[in-house]
């Protein structure tokens, strides 16, 4: 398989759900709020504070070899026939369509970063929020399937730090990525050599880019957003966890499982 064109096939994907995906983890942050977990795998279900979702696994990123292992490829993945839906229907659309990123058993960071692999993911198996469980030396990534955040959900507070934020878990082309979903929100765009316009019944603001096309400053109305309204996506390598009584019993089984 060619993995450069592999590749460029990936990155229309990118271009067309990253940031919808990285909208609805975003709206998660907003129910997560600092609340306890633990993952049952062989049961498909995450436990947060009180309530409990159904969920399925993606993989698990390592942050000692900087690899995304696909759950299917889990030494665990025997137990956990009732959290691999996901994984194994795009290990499959990535054999049948030639996305060798979708069918590889491991994926390095330098190449894909996880947390746009995740989001991507997530919008091609139909739009679930992501959620970023971490433990001693990694993270898996899961999707809560009987949790529906609609991209019209989106508070307009939250756009500017989602934009802000893309240059942090993606290098596709920032235009792209941004025209595509803003187009899907429902926004006008105006464009120029160096700016978009972008208006709707209730937001005008403008962004603009620097000489190499990167995201250079954004202005005009969209919601006023505070600290709380920006947390970041998984930082490689800098994530610290928070161990609880529930995160415990969670760490010892993906040690257990992931066996990295």
């Amino acid at each position: 398989m060619d993995i450069n064109s592999s590749l460029s096939d990936y990155k229309a994907n990118v271009v067309e759900h990253v940031l919808a995906g990285r909208a609805r983890a975003r709206m998660l942050e907003d129910l997560r709020d600092g609340k306890p977990w633990t993952a049952d795998l062989e049961r498909g279900e995450l436990q947060l504070g009180s309530t409990t979702f159904r969920v399925e696994i993606l993989g698990t990123f390592s942050f000692k070899t900087k690899t995304f292992l696909w759950a299917w490829a889990n030494p665990g993945a025997m137990a956990w026939s009732a959290s691999l839906g996901s994984a194994n229907a795009l290990r499959a659309w990535g054999k049948q369509f030639g996305q060798a990123v979708f069918a590889e058993t491991e994926i390095l960071a330098d190449r894909v970063n996880p947390n746009e692999l995740a989001y991507v993911s997530a919008e091609l198996v139909g739009g679930y929020p992501v959620f970023v469980g971490s433990y001693d030396g990694g993270a898996a990534f899961m999707l809560l399937k009987d949790l529906r955040l609609e991209l019209e959900q989106l508070p307009l507070a939250y756009l500017q730090g989602i934009i802000l934020d893309l240059p942090a878990f993606t290098h596709a082309d920032p235009r792209e990525c941004i025209r595509s979903f803003l187009r899907r929100l429902g926004f006008a765009l105006v464009e120029t050599s160096s700016a978009m316009k972008v208006t709707r019944s209730d937001a005008n603001f403008v962004i603009e880019y620097d000489e190499q096309g990167r995201i250079a400053k954004i202005s005009g109305s969209m919601g006023q957003a505070t600290p709380k309204d920006r947390p970041q996506p998984l930082a490689l390598g800098t994530l610290r966890m928070l161990v609880t009584g529930l995160l415990q019993k969670f760490i010892r089984q993906v040690q257990h499982w992931v066996g990295r």
